[in-house]
């Protein structure tokens, strides 16, 4: 559902396009943030080199891609068991980076 949902949302003419076969994002100018959470501990994750991947598919390979400056892109680890406290600090987090 995901890759659907970015499939038709980054598409060709809205968020790039080519001109005399280079790529050129259409969305310069914009920032993003990203969120991922996820199950496993921090660690676990980076062993896996899930972090890397992610980082090269959907920073690189989505948003610079068409033109958005990441500006952040947050990990949250444990994300299916996070108590208040802990969802109350990745709130801030987001938003310290929202201003």
């Amino acid at each position: 559902m995901l890759k659907g949902y970015i499939d038709r949302v980054f598409s060709y003419g809205f968020a790039y396009r080519y001109e005399q076969g280079v790529q050129k994002g259409l969305l310069a100018g914009k920032q993003a943030i990203i969120i991922n959470t996820h199950g496993k501990s921090q660690a676990e994750y980076s062993e896996m080199g899930m972090d890397k991947a992610l980082s090269l598919t959907s920073d690189k390979g989505i948003y610079t891609y068409c033109g958005l400056a990441v500006k952040q892109h947050f990990f949250f680890d444990k994300a299916d068991r996070a108590d208040v406290k802990t969802i109350k600090h990745w709130t801030e987090q987001i938003t310290s980076k929202m201003k």
